[in-house]
């Protein structure tokens, strides 16, 4: 009531006395309230080292917040001296406890083996843990892992299971890796009005792949109508955002006239910038522009460094 102000005026600084007085006669929610006070320094003096001691305690009582909180003061060196090894063992006391969070950072300490033996069996099985508890970046770690049979078994169908619910929460990776599968049909039916709809709401929230994607099928009419105009804006996207393959597209829109104004000066600039991602057929074609002159200034020595590139 004092910390929050629950009927009677805010304060802290007795909070917090009462906090410690529950604290020291062994009430675990206590230690864990006073050690978060302490390590933010939250109406008291901040006191790191006293706060990882009531922490400990509070995780040692099997206070959940306070186990997830202690792992993670372990995992970073938050406060503390960096204890890898004991920050996984905590974050599995949490995990037993059905912690989300617990089970998601141990998986991620496993899998990269961020100082702990690299374990990706294991891993899987605490993201699919996560992943089953609507914790999002599991669901799309999982499927990654599934999809590409990264020490589990590959299960392309149960891969598209966890992408898809990502995708339903927003998960702009796992959005685009959906989107993919529908449209080439990769272990799942195929289906392309679909994937449009995905690519295009994973290039909005800033996929640079699908923005490309997104353009092909509207520039193709793959299962799509053939939209150019459409096309056109989001290669011009991902061309900026530095996408060899939609730099070359976008400078050939420019270069043909190709639902936009024939510009063969900036199609030489984004030829130009997609060779410096070591796009072959920009190489090609600015090196055609350098032989025959078109657009720019005739140089035969200049083109045949390029085609010999290409």
């Amino acid at each position: 009531m004092l910390y929050n102000g629950d009927g009677i005026p805010v304060n802290k600084k007795e909070a917090a006395s009462y906090y410690q007085m529950g604290a020291d006669k062994g009430h675990a929610t206590c230690m864990f309230n006073y050690a978060l006070m302490l390590s933010k320094g939250d109406g008291i003096t901040q006191n790191k080292t006293e706060a990882e001691k009531y922490m400990k305690k509070a995780a040692d009582e099997g206070q959940i917040n306070a186990i997830f909180t202690y792992a993670s003061m372990l995992h970073h060196g938050d406060g503390v001296t960096a204890n890898p090894k004991e920050a996984c063992k905590y974050y599995k006391m949490g995990i037993a406890k059905g912690h989300v969070n617990s089970m998601y950072n141990c998986a991620l300490m496993l899998y990269n083996g961020d100082g702990v033996q690299m374990n990706k069996k294991e891993a899987a099985k605490y993201f699919k843990m996560a992943a089953d508890k609507d914790k999002t970046e599991a669901m799309f770690n999982y499927g990654l892992m599934l999809y590409k049979g990264d020490e589990i078994p590959m299960n392309k169908k149960e891969a598209a299971k966890y992408y898809k619910m990502a995708a339903a929460k927003g998960q702009a990776d796992a959005i685009y890796n959906y989107a993919l599968m529908l449209s080439n049909g990769d272990g799942i039916p195929e289906n392309k009005k679909e994937a449009e709809k995905l690519y295009k709401v994973a290039a909005e929230k800033g996929v640079i792949e699908a923005m490309y994607n997104y353009a092909l099928m509207q520039y193709n009419g793959d299962g799509v109508p053939v939209n150019k105009k459409e096309a056109l804006k989001y290669f011009k996207i991902a061309a900026e955002k530095g996408h060899a393959n939609s730099m070359y597209n976008f400078a050939l829109m420019l270069f043909t006239g190709d639902e936009i104004q024939m510009n063969k000066k900036e199609a030489e600039k984004y030829y130009k910038l997609a060779i410096e991602k070591d796009q072959k057929n920009a190489m090609y074609n600015y090196a055609l522009m350098l032989a025959k002159g078109d657009g720019v200034t005739a140089n035969k020595k200049e083109a045949v460094k390029y085609y010999k590139m290409a």
